[in-house]
């Protein structure tokens, strides 16, 4: 168990540094409009012009008046009416900017999204700080990481009906709440020592966000042991918004016992 000072202090600076996310210009609050793309064009919310997905790529026209910049230069100069090919778009996506707001551009699944952030959305200018359960050091619990030979890439479902996500999983995570013996995929994060953690438990929908909760485990230089700070599980975007794309757990992934620890549902959620 960690120093009951020093979890204090490292648990504060974690929560200060997350409440910077969320209230960021351009965070999880900021979103003012979502929309799938696809051969149909579609106006979308809170953003100029008709945006379509055909051959792969992106597609926007833009009417006589109507302008975008892209890395700080105007895609529509002359104000005409113009029809643009952006090419196509992966995970982190492209942003076009439109006066304060920015204009993202993203694949998500096998579809693209187009989704306006404003800085000055009224949730962003009213955002309280998000609840989390009182830390407890007794959150902290060391688990057992079971490697598959080789990482398995599964599909899973997302909080927007119809929509999918890929997911690679490096193995299962094994550990123990109240005595309950408990199990999750343990999914790749892009670091070899840290384990993404997607799940529901018995709190979810009631004290915490009904779809997803998430956390990491640390592996340590064993290999094997993992150290789960379920002080520091997370809310996805879903719970901020409407306008989020968030996957959900895979099946299976629901502990049957309470985690009361990490954040709550947001205020005005």
């Amino acid at each position: 168990m960690p120093n009951n000072e020093s979890f204090q202090r490292d648990f504060e600076a974690f929560r200060s540094f997350r409440e910077e996310i969320v209230a960021a210009p351009f965070g999880p609050l900021s979103p003012i409009g979502m929309a799938w793309l696809d051969e149909n064009p579609v106006r979308v919310h809170g953003a100029p012009g008709q945006w379509s997905f055909i051959d792969g790529e992106v597609r926007l026209s833009l009417k006589e008046g109507e302008n975008l910049m892209l890395d700080d230069q105007p895609l529509n100069p002359d104000y005409t009416e113009v029809t643009l090919n952006l090419g196509e778009v992966d995970v982190a996506g492209i942003f076009l900017q439109d006066g304060e707001k920015r204009i993202e551009v993203a694949l998500r699944g096998s579809r693209p999204i187009v989704r306006p952030r404003d800085p000055s959305n009224h949730h962003l200018n009213s955002h309280l700080k998000v609840p989390t359960f009182p830390a407890d050091p007794a959150w902290v619990i060391e688990g057992t990481f079971r490697p598959y030979a080789e990482p398995e890439e599964i599909i899973v479902a997302s909080v927007l009906e119809g929509a999918e996500h890929r997911q690679m999983v490096r193995g299962t995570v094994h550990f123990e709440v109240a005595g309950r013996p408990q199990r999750l995929l343990a999914l790749a994060t892009g670091n070899p020592y840290s384990l993404g953690l997607h799940f529901t438990d018995e709190t979810s929908g009631k004290t915490t966000w009904k779809d997803v909760r998430v956390t990491t485990a640390a592996l340590q230089e064993d290999g094997e042991t993992v150290i789960i700070d379920f002080n520091k599980t997370l809310n996805q975007p879903c719970a901020f918004t409407d306008y989020a794309t968030c996957p959900l757990p895979a099946p299976g992934d629901h502990l049957d016992v309470e985690i009361t620890a990490g954040e709550m549902i947001p205020e005005g959620r």
